[in-house]
């Protein structure tokens, strides 16, 4: 399978998703869960605008927050051609190839964040920090790439992946005829892991969103199909000499306690870079590992491969749903999007290019015809 297959695959999916759409679900009914909100801040409520804790101390000069992967610098000047955030002095991002050309994005940093890692401006921290007395400052945090392997867990912009636990792991030495001895099955096998979670969590999000039950097995059908896809790698990564077993997965207690605003705007993100884009490049990743495998690993593998595109074709068909519940999503969608082009590898780059860009035109013209209440799907 190419990228072009994979194209026609998606459009077909959105084709026949936009067939169902029309003509409805039936009898199914939609399932619901009720999803409390957490508590509101203190303070004067502005139209849902969120609100700063009040400041009960002195001002502090050189303010940084507590949380993990964050940290505050004094202003600087931005180089030329860098874009300018409404705060003056603060590059949006500082990237580390771009600390090894432009000494004004090397030094200085925040303190908690080191030079071998990509930072992206958070404007709240910068307020918070200025409304703390750090007038100056500028606060990151830790960036990551857009598209991983699979479809990962995030949580605040980092994903969450399961430990690995045994004696011997990492200890083994890999076998040069071993299958797919080049790659790093171990971590293949942590990010299939989390991808568990991350449809768990998935299934979740429809149901307090009020989606078709058909949408809510499947999540709950690819999250089993992804504890396999785990096994099998690390089947594999045994076979090369790295025994190990997949410990607990971090999950913060603070993972679902968001507005309902918040929970769709995540889930936008995660249907486009991680279930359309992601699932679709490991689908392709898997297509191509299968060719260094013997025998019946290269089935497992052919087979890991289908499942992956079924998973991005599913991400394809709830992302339809939220657009057309939902269509002021489309400009948000399609800024992501570019945003992901810019920093994407060659293969992302093409993959965004030959087939998230005409799918997610397919998507917008779909729901534009289902709003105007055009009949004429041929179904």
């Amino acid at each position: 399978m190419d990228r072009s297959q994979l194209l026609a695959r998606v459009l077909l999916t959105l084709s026949a998703a936009a067939c169902q759409s029309h003509q409805g679900d039936g009898a199914e009914a939609q399932t619901t869960i009720r999803v409390d909100r957490p508590a509101e801040p203190e303070g004067n409520p502005k139209s849902g605008a969120a609100q700063l804790p009040q400041r009960a101390h002195a001002y502090v000069a050189d303010w940084q927050p507590t949380e993990a992967g964050t940290g505050c610098t004094s202003s600087r000047e931005v180089p030329p051609g860098f874009s300018r955030p409404p705060y003056d002095g603060c590059p949006q991002r500082l990237m580390r190839m771009s600390a090894k050309v432009y000494p004004a994005l090397r030094t200085p940093r925040p303190p908690q964040l080191g030079l071998e890692e990509d930072l992206r401006l958070d404007q709240t921290l910068t307020a918070r920090a200025r409304a703390e007395g750090a007038l100056e400052a500028c606060c990151y945090r830790r960036d990551y790439p857009m598209v991983y392997e699979g479809r990962p867990l995030r949580w605040q912009g980092t994903v969450l992946l399961p430990e690995l636990e045994s004696v011997d792991c990492g200890e083994g030495i890999a076998t040069r005829n071993a299958p797919g001895a080049r790659i790093d099955w171990q971590a293949s096998a942590r990010h299939e892991h989390a991808s568990c979670a991350s449809f768990v969590r998935l299934g979740l999000d429809l149901l307090s969103l009020g989606a078709p039950s058909r949408l809510v097995r499947e999540a709950q059908r690819a999250a089993r199909e992804e504890l396999r896809h785990a096994a099998l790698a690390l089947s594999l990564a045994g076979l090369s000499g790295q025994e190990c077993a997949l410990g607990k997965l971090p999950v913060p207690r603070e993972l679902v306690a968001e507005t309902q605003e918040a929970r769709i705007a995540r889930l936008a993100r995660e249907l486009l870079l991680d279930a359309a884009l992601g699932e679709g490049m490991a689908a392709l990743e898997a297509v191509e590992r299968a060719k260094s495998l013997p025998g019946q690993f290269r089935a497992e593998m052919l087979a890991l491969a289908e499942e992956e595109t079924q998973h991005a074709l599913f991400g394809w068909r709830v992302l339809r749903w939220l657009v057309s519940e939902r269509p002021r999503l489309l400009p948000a969608l399609r800024a992501l999007l570019a945003e992901a082009a810019v920093q994407a590898t060659a293969d992302a780059r093409a993959m965004i290019d030959e087939v998230m860009v005409p799918a997610l035109a397919s998507v917008e013209a779909g729901v534009a015809a289902q709003r105007q209440s055009v009949g004429h799907l041929s179904c």
